[in-house]
Formats: C-alpha cells, structure tokens, sequence
C-alpha cells in the first residue's frame, strides 16, 4: 500500500518516524526511485542497534541515494525543524507507540505537513495509537 501511495503522491519530501530494519524505507525508497524524484529522511534513535544503517548501505544505489538517515528522536528532529523550517508532502510515523509519544508524533508532523500532504499512523490497530489518533482529531484546527 506505501508503495503505491507514494508512486501516486510523488512526494518531494517524506519523514519516516521510527525505522527499525529498514523495510519501510527501502519500499519508500524504491517507489521514489522509480518516480525519478523525491527523498526520504527517516529519523530513529535505534537505527544502529537494529542493523538499519548496514541495511541501508546494501540497498541498491538508486534507492540508498534517495535516503538520508539521521539517528534522532522525533522530539530532536522537530525540535531542529523550528529553527530550520522544512515542510513535507508524506510523513509515515511508526515510532514509540506509547500515546503520549504517538500524539506528539501526530501534533508536529500536523505542523509540517504541506497543504494536500498525507500523515500515515502505522499500528493504529494498537490501542496507544488509535487512542493518541482520537485525541488528535479533537484538536481544535489553527
């Protein structure tokens, strides 16, 4: 589904929040390569205890360039983001799935998301996030 998403949106720019093994972002990566533009930045404080950036690195050359891995915490990234101001077009969070840390994820990414961009929340079958979801939408818009 993320992989036809993104051939469909053609995003410029796309946030992955929460990294793992790296999948998600090869599958992201691959759809950005084949739409010949965009890129990926996908944030994880863990990423090196879980083998991502040697995943990474194996990736074939047209997708690892389209790429950047940064080891931080959602709260570090956004927190850089308002002194250097970048908006993107697709944010996948799949990060801490605690709802304190999901609403959070969901309240910054609501601020730099562009106008018609797409916020995905993964495991909302997951009580945390689907509460941390409800709560979201109740939010007065501003």
């Amino acid at each position: 589904m993320l992989y036809h998403l993104i051939k469909i949106l053609k995003p410029k720019t796309s946030l992955e929040i929460g990294t793992y093994k790296g999948l998600t972002a090869f599958i992201i990566g691959s759809a950005l390569s084949e739409n010949e533009e965009g890129h990926l930045i996908k944030i994880d404080p863990y990423a090196e205890q879980n083998s991502s950036p040697k995943t990474i690195s194996e990736f074939p050359n047209h997708i690892s360039t389209r790429i950047t891995q940064q080891p931080l915490s959602s709260a570090l990234f956004f927190q850089h983001l308002l002194q250097h101001p970048m908006m993107f077009d697709f944010i996948l969070i799949d990060g801490n799935h605690e709802f304190e840390f999901a609403l959070f994820d969901l309240m910054c990414s609501a601020r730099f998301i562009n106008p018609n961009g797409i916020v995905v929340l993964d495991n909302i079958d997951q009580i945390r996030p689907r509460k941390a979801t409800q709560e979201f939408l109740t939010l007065p818009l501003n």
